[in-house]
């Protein structure tokens, strides 16, 4: 998988997408995911995470980046 799937339930609390090769995270991708609370997206081809990407992420307890290669992440 190279994206972050657009068909995620808005009722989601678990995103699990590990082991892809995910680039990027842009701001429309995780938009109205209020309810999620575990993001786990490790061992991808991760170097920019948009601004704004985790506005809407107001559940959200724990998220796992690493061995990711991020060159830009927000403020």
């Amino acid at each position: 998988m190279k994206t972050i799937p657009t068909n995620i339930p808005k009722d989601t609390v678990g995103l699990y997408l590990a082991n892809n090769s995910i680039s990027t995270i842009a701001t429309t991708d995780l938009s109205g995911l209020t309810k999620l609370e575990n993001f786990y997206i490790p061992r991808n081809s991760l170097t920019t995470v948009e601004d704004g990407s985790f506005a809407d992420l107001r559940s959200l307890t724990a998220m796992v980046l690493s061995e990711n290669r991020l060159k830009k992440f927000p403020d």
